[in-house]
């Protein structure tokens, strides 16, 4: 699908129009997945790679979707944040041998990255989702990974993202 994806995204006048709805329809739940196995992390790893090159093949569209989109991501670093916390008090309790879950940490990073793209390709909707975990009672950890997303949109909006006809 990613191969696909990315071609998509290569040509002009937003071809990937027809797969957008259908695309973050199987998309998005297995980025909400709640799994914390190597195997599980891997897949919605490749299910981000897959939404950014669908985002950018789809550009016109997904302003429409920004919000379900980013909150879907957030929902994402949630989860391996907590996946993360949940090991170390373990690690702590029992006094077993430090082990860093670099799948963890990874799908943290990825869906950083790409909710940051999402927020460049989306605009509002994708910052009001940002807007609502800033200002909500969530943790500092996820505040902090809203801050993030927004310097990396800054870095990526002063590259050029270029989806055809459209330069974002």
């Amino acid at each position: 699908l990613q191969p696909l994806l990315h071609k998509l995204a290569q040509l002009p006048d937003a071809n990937a129009m027809e797969l957008g709805r259908q695309g973050l329809s199987v998309l998005l739940p297995l980025i909400r997945w709640d799994s914390n196995t190597r195997y599980g992390r891997r897949i919605q790893v490749a299910s981000m790679a897959c939404l950014t090159s669908l985002m950018m093949g789809a550009y016109p569209m997904m302003i429409r979707h920004g919000g379900k989109i980013t909150s879907e991501l957030l929902s994402c670093v949630g989860r391996a944040q907590r996946d993360l916390q949940i090991q170390k008090k373990v690690q702590s309790r029992f006094g077993t041998a430090k082990k860093v879950d670099h799948d963890t940490k990874a799908t943290i990073m990825v869906a950083v990255h790409t909710a940051s793209a999402a927020l460049v390709l989306c605009g509002n909707s994708a910052a009001e989702a940002l807007t609502n975990v800033e200002h909500g009672s969530y943790s500092t950890e996820m505040k902090k990974s809203c801050s993030l997303i927004r310097r990396c949109s800054e870095r990526h909006n002063s590259q050029t993202f270029n989806t055809g006809s459209v330069v974002y």
